[in-house]
C-alpha cells in the first residue's frame, strides 16, 4: 500500500512536469508561428 502511494506521487509529479514541458514548448510555437504569421501581414 506505502509503496503503490509513493508510485502514484512519483507518476503525479513526473506527469505534471510533462504538461509543464508540453505547455513551455506550446507557447513557443505559438509565439513563433503568430510573429510570422504578422510579418507577412506587415
Amino acid at each position: 500500500m506505502d509503496k503503490h502511494l509513493q508510485g502514484g506521487k512519483a507518476f503525479g509529479f513526473l506527469k505534471s512536469q510533462q504538461d509543464v514541458k508540453l505547455n513551455s514548448i506550446n507557447e513557443v510555437c505559438c509565439s513563433s508561428a503568430y510573429k510570422c504569421y504578422y510579418g507577412s501581414i506587415i
